[in-house]
């Protein structure tokens, strides 16, 4: 349903908005997994496998759907 609506949008988008929009999902799962895996090296506290397996599995959907609105936008 939600990809539907991105590709809906997305064919009214500006040319290379997709992409760009694609690249800043990008950065945003790259920001959550360093909050949620490295912020928990660095903060005295002992290592939380859920915690870092949140920040893995929020990093791979943002990525999924950074490379499918990369790839519905054509760019």
């Amino acid at each position: 349903m939600a990809l539907a609506l991105v590709a809906e949008e997305n064919r009214s988008m500006k040319p290379g908005l997709g992409a760009k929009l694609a690249d800043k999902l990008m950065d945003l799962a790259n920001f959550t997994a360093g909050a949620l895996v490295i912020g928990q090296l660095i903060s005295g506290r002992p290592f939380n496998w859920t915690i870092a397996g949140l920040g893995l599995g929020i990093w791979i959907a943002l990525y999924t759907f950074a490379g499918l609105l990369y790839y519905r936008a054509g760019d």
